[in-house]
C-alpha cells in the first residue's frame, strides 16, 4: 500500500493533481494491515493467504455496491462516524506501542539491585 500511494502520489503530482487525496487512506490500512498480521501469527496461518482472501471479498462486495448504485448511502456518513472512526484508529495507535513496551519491560525487567 505504501509504495502503491507512493507511486501514485508521484503520478499526480506530475500531471499537477492532488497526491494527498491518495496518500489519505495510509493510516487506517495500516492500522488493518498490522491487525490482520498480528491475527495471522496468533493462529498460525500464512499471511498472504488471508490478505489474498480479504481482497477477494473487498473486490466483491465493491463490484455489488456499484452494481447497486450504493453510492447513495454516502449521506448518512457524518462527520460523527469520521470522527468515531479516527478516534478508534488513534487508540490503536496509542495501545500498540505500551503493549509492545510491556513485552519488551517483561522480557528485561528493571532491577533495583544488579550483580556485576
Amino acid at each position: 500500500m505504501l509504495i502503491a500511494a507512493s507511486v501514485n502520489g508521484f503520478l499526480f503530482a506530475f500531471v499537477s493533481g492532488q497526491p494527498l487525496l491518495i496518500l489519505g487512506p495510509t493510516g487506517p490500512f495500516l492500522v488493518f494491515e498490522e491487525m490482520v498480521y498480528d491475527l495471522c501469527q496468533s493462529l498460525q496461518c500464512d499471511f498472504w493467504t488471508v490478505r489474498l482472501c480479504v481482497s477477494l471479498w473487498t473486490t466483491f462486495f465493491i463490484i455489488i455496491l456499484v452494481a447497486f448504485e450504493g453510492s447513495f448511502m454516502i449521506r448518512h456518513v457524518t462527520r460523527f462516524t469520521e470522527e468515531i472512526f479516527a478516534l478508534i484508529i488513534a487508540v490503536v495507535y496509542l495501545y500498540e506501542p505500551f503493549k509492545k513496551i510491556y513485552k519488551i519491560f517483561q522480557l528485561n525487567p528493571v532491577l533495583w539491585k544488579y550483580n556485576y
